[in-house]
């Protein structure tokens, strides 16, 4: 399960980050950005013109007072995305709190600061079956959305995509709904197995 959600994450932040060697410049992240608005993951965002003098920066695995989120989408000054990704583990509890409580209430959470930002927006990425975040910060997304966004991308730049980008983006959408489609038709048995060593 760990391995799962490392390779996803790696998926998404690369293909995301308009500065990786896919040939996509900003063009997935626009899609991505566009399907968390649609869905009241984040609220419109200016996106940086060319010559707004501002960037993106995409970072993972950003450690800050003990948190770490897995993704980051930094758009200097202007806003930020702040995304935790589940696969098959679930949102993990220490002293301070729940993981999505920790990340909504750190204002080092991004670098420089939240307060360096004009918006910022929490996201939380997992199956369809898993429960949702516990904070009310995070918007919580299903990973059949992206796969399903990921279709649509192709489908839609089918002549702009370069064959190898396209191909490890086909991969990343089968790889979700293959496994996915295994952990929610499996669900009930994770259910009564759970049951069992918490009575027993």
């Amino acid at each position: 399960e760990g391995d799962s959600e490392g390779a996803w994450q790696s998926y998404l932040a690369y293909f995301i980050d308009p500065d990786k060697p896919h040939g996509l410049e900003d063009a997935f992240l626009r899609e991505i950005l566009d399907l968390l608005s649609g869905m009241g993951g984040i609220p419109e965002l200016s996106y940086p013109s060319h010559t707004s003098g501002r960037f993106i920066e995409v970072k993972t695995e950003y450690q800050s007072s003990g948190d770490r989120p897995d993704v980051l989408i930094l758009n200097e000054g202007s806003w930020y995305v702040c995304a935790e990704l589940k696969v098959g583990a679930k949102e993990n509890k220490t002293g301070r709190g729940w993981q999505t409580e920790r990340y909504a209430k750190n204002d080092e959470i991004v670098p420089s600061g939240v307060d360096e930002y004009e918006q910022g927006a929490y996201v939380y990425i997992a199956p369809a079956d898993s429960r949702d975040s516990r904070s009310d910060e995070f918007v919580d997304i299903w990973w059949r959305d992206i796969s399903e966004r990921v279709r649509s991308f192709l489908s839609k730049n089918a002549t702009k995509v370069p064959g190898r980008t396209a191909s490890q983006l086909d991969d990343f959408a089968s790889t979700i709904e293959n496994e996915t489609a295994m952990t929610e038709i499996d669900s009930p048995t994770k259910e009564k197995k759970e049951l069992y060593f918490e009575y027993y």
